[in-house]
């Protein structure tokens, strides 16, 4: 059975956040899980995301969760969570 990719909004002010989602899904699943978590500084190094930072963004993910179909190479089935959901 090939994972279920999951795309978790990751912000280096609130890396905890992301952990326990990641340790939660694992944990709970009952299904092989790919969870990948949304960098800007990641996206931005690899040229992929080069929108001007807004001030006014409540998360490093604001607008960078918009990219889960293009990181996943537009096939099958994927997930975008946010870390904060499984708390």
């Amino acid at each position: 059975m090939k994972p279920l990719r999951i795309f978790v909004g990751w912000d280096s002010r609130e890396d905890i956040a992301y952990q326990v989602c990641k340790r939660s899904l694992e944990q709970t699943a009952s299904i092989p899980l790919q969870i990948t978590p949304i960098r800007q500084a990641d996206s931005r190094a690899r040229g992929v995301y080069t929108r001007e930072q807004d001030p006014l963004s409540s998360t490093e993910f604001s607008f960078t969760r918009f990219l889960t179909p293009y990181l996943a190479g537009y096939e099958g089935w994927l997930n975008f969570g946010h870390p904060k959901e499984t708390l």
